[in-house]
């Protein structure tokens, strides 16, 4: 049965985290992604260097920008507002982070069981080492609903968007 490990992350996290795994991953998937272990190391070093690009060049967006994106229905509309308000910014790369870390523990989970074998994530190396780039994000997040509403967007945008 697929879950994310109880490590010393709010389980609050865990539960958001455990229910966008399978869709973040599918997602990937759709876009040619090719979601493995080696894939998804790869995405968090290029995240974590994107977040911090937009630290250090001042690129936020606002909780209110966050909530105004959730509320457009019309795809179009919701993803140019997306590009020109929140794409490329702080919360942007935190979600991707989080979405990166979500796959990898989704992937390793397809490798453990494609292979036969039972799924335990707390004593899988991938899931303990997936579980760092969450408590990065989680030492800077405070807020845990718009951590849950940056998330849904990516993922929104992500299913929506041409690349």
């Amino acid at each position: 049965m697929w879950r994310f490990p109880k490590f010393q992350i709010k389980m609050q996290y865990i539960e958001f985290l455990q229910s966008i795994a399978e869709r973040a991953y599918k997602t990937a998937y759709d876009r040619g992604k090719k979601p493995n272990v080696g894939t998804c190391i790869m995405a968090c070093d290029e995240e974590l260097k994107e977040y911090w690009a937009a630290h250090d060049n001042g690129r936020r967006c606002q909780s209110s920008e966050l909530r105004k994106s959730d509320g457009i229905k019309d795809d179009a509309e919701f993803v140019e507002y997306y590009d020109s308000t929140i794409h490329n910014t702080t919360w942007d790369e935190l979600a991707d982070l989080c979405i990166v870390s979500a796959t990898w523990c989704y992937s390793a989970y397809v490798a453990t069981v494609q292979n036969g074998d039972e799924w335990n994530p707390n004593r899988d190396l991938d899931t303990i080492l997936c579980c760092g780039p969450l408590s990065f994000v989680l030492s800077i997040v405070t807020d845990a609903e718009t951590l849950r509403l940056a998330i849904n967007n990516k993922l929104r945008y992500n299913e929506l968007r041409k690349d």
